[in-house]
């Protein structure tokens, strides 16, 4: 029995009149999928944002075909239009700002003889109204189709009774009214139900479909049909012995209806001959013509019968004499073949061979080994049990690799859709950490996105080292310069190491093996001779080495006033600069004629900064010095000069080292960071420019650091070990 149908399309609670392009009411297509041949498809569909037609057909189109296309269950067949009609308005919403983008609210059922399915998304609402009470499906509100990639969907069943009222909207019509006003407008009739309906929205935009099965029985399922039976006419009634109305005029359905007899039941036992002579028409009026026809028909039988056995006993000679000659050809085939082969064997020189024959031995039937059978019994079974193990494995991995995939895409489009970049951080690291340690293409492309974005949020710019040398322990304290297209580096006691950029090393020995405190490359001003490299040592000696020279010379040095070793030197501009933090000073040293045996300046010529601490410094046209705890501090011209390191990215920086230039008086500042395994370039005032990390663990255990003479290019020290690292395009460069 077909349900009363009645659509109604509410805007602003204005009626609107026409079909709409968003509800749908479907009969089976040409050829449905296996399980849907006996269904009907009823869907309504609200769009909210600037949603045209053509998206709604799009969708509604997307919603039928997969519905129509999946074979099986009702309820699979609705999951699948519901995902196929999110799918698309995904896609739609892709390509559109977030403030143009729509949302969707969808129901959707599938209806049997018996029975209907429904399947819900976003506001969209069911209303069932039958004698044994109210049903409201889902029962709770789900997320707008389009507003993720995986649409949350709810299914329900109803069974069908008659007098059942269903109620299919875009809204919950119980936000609108109370349920006991709802069932009296559903209890009317036609269109007063519509009619009702508009007056319950007040001023609502929405869709509905109403459908309502009168009272009365069901139409029942239809049944495969049943073989063709032997018709068999009725015998007719016998006179009735008193007169009794006359019966009702039956169906040929009913006239029809006799079984069919058994095989050995022949018909004369469901009537009698004489019965059988009433319900046959008066003989024929002339005998003798039948006689004479039935004669004539006798002789044609017998003529037809005798020319039908002589053809079959011609046909069957033909065949029996082609398969005798067939056979006698196959017989002088093969006798011809085994004369020939006979002839040619004794035609071969020695002793004729006979074919030995061989004598066939039967064989006892093996005895049954109870332990063998046992045995080969548990190995198919530990067979089972591991392609079992194995194929759930794969299958718990495969729904795990889906899992995280489907996360993961949540996270992307939510960090997508953030209004500012640190609201997007949290779903970006969510990413990492899902798709961390997945060599799956898919998962692997979702890693890269994510790493890239917070890279890009904060100024990470990733390098590629080059191993240079690998000293181990040999390196007797963190320092390291770079001169003459090598990288010198304090080895031990007395004895400095020269890496060759382009392959090989060479050993400094300085004289009397004493112990070094600091190694820099003598940078000579305008007019003056170079020292090359200058390597300092305790006690106040300092020594300078060519490659041209045999061995390092001795240089004349004056120390430093009050007689304490100082932690670092440096040269700028041809004169030489030592770190006195126990002194509280940096004292310059001019040269006269290659020597600095004059006495030292002090650089603090007015009130001297506290340098309690200092462990390391670089020159430009400023000086930067770097301290214990990790803080540096700029000087010019012997004052303090602004500079507060901010901006750095998380983690806490722990800064060992720093370089700069010194061909650049404005430029970059480099330090090691010792915790984050990293180098943070900071502006000449302290403000943070780009982090460098290397695609490894090739900058753990940083030690020391310094540029290039050319400036394009950085050196680093790490557990022993010396890198090259070009540096990259940075905005404060």
């Amino acid at each position: 029995m077909e349900p009363w149908i009645g659509w109604i399309r509410l805007t602003d609670g204005r009626r609107q009149t026409g079909g709409h392009p968003g509800t749908a009411w479907l009969t089976p297509p040409l050829h449905p999928a296996p399980g849907r041949e006996g269904e009907r498809f009823a869907m309504v569909l609200d769009l909210t944002g600037p949603a045209t037609s053509r998206l709604y057909r799009e969708i509604r189109d997307a919603a039928a075909q997969a519905f129509w296309s999946t074979p099986g269950s009702p309820v699979a067949a609705l999951r699948r239009a519901v995902i196929a009609a999110n799918r698309a308005l995904v896609r739609f919403n892709h390509e559109l700002p977030p403030e143009s983008r729509c949302g969707g609210s969808i129901a959707c059922a599938a209806l049997r003889a018996d029975e209907v399915f429904l399947a819900h998304a976003g506001l969209a609402w069911s209303w069932a109204l039958s004698a044994d009470g109210d049903e409201q499906h889902p029962d709770r509100p789900l997320p707008f189709l389009g507003s993720r990639y995986y649409a949350e969907i709810g299914l329900s069943y109803i069974p069908v009774r008659p007098g059942l009222t269903l109620l299919l909207s875009t809204r919950n019509f119980l936000t609108l009214a109370s349920p006991e006003a709802l069932d009296r407008v559903l209890r009317r009739e036609g269109e007063n139900i519509l009619d009702g309906l508009e007056q319950l929205a007040e001023g609502e935009s929405l869709t509905a479909m109403v459908l309502c099965w009168p009272e009365g029985e069901l139409a029942p399922s239809p049944t495969p049909p049943s073989p063709r039976r032997r018709e068999v006419p009725l015998p007719p009634e016998p006179p009735p012995a008193t007169i009794s109305p006359p019966e009702e005029a039956r169906t040929p359905e009913e006239m029809l209806s006799l079984e069919e007899p058994t095989p050995w039941e022949s018909v004369t036992e469901w009537a009698e001959p004489a019965v059988w002579a009433r319900a046959v028409e008066s003989p024929p009026p002339y005998p003798k013509l039948s006689r004479l026809r039935e004669k004539v028909g006798a002789g044609l039988t017998a003529i037809s019968s005798g020319l039908a056995g002589g053809a079959r006993a011609i046909g069957g000679g033909l065949v029996r004499g082609a398969s005798a000659v067939g056979v006698g050809l196959s017989a002088v085939a093969a006798s011809a073949y085994r004369g020939a082969r006979v002839l040619f064997r004794r035609a071969l020189p020695g002793a004729e061979r006979r074919r030995a024959v061989g004598v066939r031995v039967s064989r006892p039937i093996p005895q049954e080994n109870p332990r063998r059978m046992a045995a080969l019994a548990l190995v198919i079974l530990m067979l089972v049990i591991l392609t079992t193990l194995l194929v759930w494995f794969r299958y718990g991995q495969d729904l795990r690799r889906r899992e995280v995939l489907s996360r993961a895409r949540e996270h992307v489009l939510a960090a997508q859709q953030a209004p500012h970049p640190e609201r997007a951080r949290p779903h970006w690291e969510a990413v990492l950490a899902l798709t961390a340690d997945d060599e799956d293409p898919e998962v692997s492309a979702l890693h890269s996105m994510a790493q890239d974005a917070l890279d890009q949020m904060d100024g990470v710019v990733r390098v590629a080292p080059t191993l240079l040398a690998d000293l181990g322990d040999r390196v007797s304290r963190g320092r390291l310069v770079a001169w003459e297209q090598s990288v010198a580096v304090l080895e031990g006691p007395g004895q400095v190491r020269r890496i060759l950029i382009g392959g090989g090393s060479e050993e400094i020995l300085i004289p009397g093996s004493p112990s070094l405190i600091d190694v820099t490359a003598h940078r000579s001003g305008p007019g003056q001779p170079s020292l090359g490299l200058l390597v300092l040592g305790a006690g106040g000696r300092l020594w300078s080495y060519d490659p041209h020279w045999s061995e390092p010379r001795s240089v004349a040095f004056s120390p430093a006033p009050g007689g304490h070793d100082p932690v670092a030197i440096a040269t700028y501009a041809g004169r030489l600069y030592l770190l006195d933090p126990a002194g509280g000073q940096i004292w310059r040293y001019v040269p006269k004629n290659g020597e600095f045996g004059g006495g030292p300046e002090p650089y603090f010529s007015l009130e001297a900064p506290p340098l309690t601490g200092a462990r390391d410094m670089a020159l430009n046209y400023s000086i930067y010095v770097l301290f214990e705890d990790g803080g540096v501090a700029r000087y010019e011209e012997g004052r303090a000069a602004p500079f507060a390191v901010n901006g750095i990215p998380a983690p806490a920086a722990r800064f060992i080292a720093l370089a700069v230039d010194p061909e650049r008086e404005k430029g970059p500042v480099y330090l090691a960071d010792g915790a984050a395994e990293r180098i943070v370039v900071l502006r000449e005032d302290g403000a943070f420019c780009a982090q460098l990390r290397p695609p490894g663990g090739e900058f753990r255990g940083l030690q020391a650091l310094t540029v290039g003479q050319t400036g394009d290019s950085l050196f680093v020290l790490a557990r022993g070990r010396i890198y090259r690292v070009t540096i990259p395009p940075l905005p404060c460069r």
